[in-house]
């Protein structure tokens, strides 16, 4: 349960970063609300924590509701540093906010922007491309977020992988020309990510 999962006399996590070499560190966590909907909960804690937060150099935050049943509410975390992430999580869930929430760890991830290896060398952008996939800032507060897994397979069986480098990078440049179709519109975070285990503090 919450309370043995996150005591107040856990010992904190070192004050040494656990900093990437290259991206940055993005949690994403989802919440399912316990209890009474009606119920007020007193929030100023939680608060006073994501203001701390926000106000840190690179420091992003998304929140948004779930459509859907499995779950309520969301946050996007990212930060350049992993420890700074767990933290804030684990401060979090310790305030009245967060003992009204459960986790739902099997849709939540942590994970790592990344940028691709598919981007054209010739491109004369290259350069800002890769920062702006390696280190995402100023998301914008947006109505909708899609996160999705993508799966290069297309048949059973079917390793992408196989495929030569180039062959790779062809496939990859039709999926980059649609996508470019909705620059402007549509903030896109490139992630490789890991599911987070239930059984881990």
């Amino acid at each position: 349960d919450r309370g043995r999962r996150y005591p107040a006399g856990m010992p904190r996590v070192a004050d040494s970063p656990a900093a990437p070499s290259e991206g940055w560190a993005v949690l994403h966590l989802v919440f399912a609300i316990a209890g009474d909907r009606d119920d007020d909960v007193d929030i100023a804690d939680a608060q006073d924590l994501v203001d701390a937060f926000l106000a840190e150099d690179d420091a992003q935050l998304i929140a948004f509701s779930v459509l859907g049943a499995g779950a309520d509410v969301g946050l996007i975390l990212l930060h350049p540093d992993f420890t700074r992430l767990h933290r804030l999580h684990r401060d979090l869930m310790r305030t009245e906010l967060g003992e009204a929430l459960v986790e739902v760890p099997e849709r939540s991830m942590v994970s790592i922007t990344e940028a691709s290896e598919y981007i054209n060398p010739d491109n004369p952008d290259v350069e800002q491309l890769r920062e702006g996939r390696l280190h995402p800032r100023d998301l914008p507060d947006t109505r909708c977020v899609c996160i999705y897994p993508m799966s290069k397979s297309r048949v059973p069986g079917a390793n992408w992988y196989a495929q030569d480098f180039e062959e790779r990078r062809r496939l990859m440049g039709g999926h980059g020309r649609l996508g470019a179709e909705f620059r402007g519109r549509v903030s896109q975070i490139d992630r490789k990510s890991t599911r987070l285990n239930s059984s881990h503090t």
